[in-house]
């Protein structure tokens, strides 16, 4: 029987979160407070699958985005997240159709770019995909710095750090955030979930939660 590939319906929602469970090689159980976390913010008019004998056996989902371009235009992107393909259906051109499809939908919608949150460029090159930018590790001279007990104090020019909690993060972060993107391109939206997630009052579906240390610089 060939194998179906579509958005999928409400109704095979659970089955398609087994699916993604598995290609990510997690335990294929699905809670029904998992189920209806992910319901509150996964439409499934933007998530595909692919379908053998009724298993979903891959999964691909978009969401909407925008990314700041130079100059400071913000355009519509499309975001693409949780693609899967069961070990059992590799190699078949699963993720061809389902990412053929969506860029076609894409084009349609009106979507400037598609960005992949998925960090394994060699596996999407081929469909037009390129590094957008690199990390870069900075070294501090801890004196210098005036981190060190005999060089404490405040800085110079009257600013100050201070450490907050999750809450002043999100009070404060997506106003940053969005002073950022309207200065420096490349940078892409957040919504308020991502927040959330960031601060720990929603579940990442990841590694359990730790809360880090989250720092603020006021300036005088």
């Amino acid at each position: 029987m060939a194998i179906d590939v579509r958005v999928i319906s409400d109704s095979e929602f659970p089955d398609w979160l087994r699916a993604l469970n598995t290609g990510f090689l997690r335990s294929p159980s699905v809670s029904e407070e998992d189920l209806a976390d992910r319901r509150a913010y996964m439409g499934p008019t933007r998530m595909r699958g692919a379908f053998d004998e009724g298993r979903c056996v891959a999964t691909y989902r978009t969401f909407p985005q925008e990314l700041t371009a130079v100059g400071g235009a913000r355009l519509p992107a499309g975001a693409i997240s949780n693609v899967t393909v069961s070990a059992t259906h590799r190699r078949r051109g699963l993720l061809s159709r389902m990412i053929d499809d969506d860029l076609a939908e894409s084009k349609e919608r009106g979507d400037v770019v598609s960005t992949l949150i998925a960090a394994e460029y060699p596996i999407y090159g081929r469909y037009g995909f390129g590094p957008a930018a690199w990390f870069t590790d900075w070294s501090i001279d801890v004196p210098r710095a005036g981190l060190d007990r005999r060089r404490s104090g405040q800085p110079d020019d009257g600013g100050r750090i201070d450490l907050v909690d999750g809450a002043e993060v999100r009070k404060l972060g997506p106003e940053l955030h969005d002073r950022l993107r309207s200065v420096a391109h490349g940078v892409v939206s957040r919504n308020e979930r991502w927040w959330r997630v960031l601060t720990g009052t929603a579940p990442s579906h990841g590694a359990p939660w730790r809360e880090p240390f989250h720092a603020v610089y006021r300036s005088a």
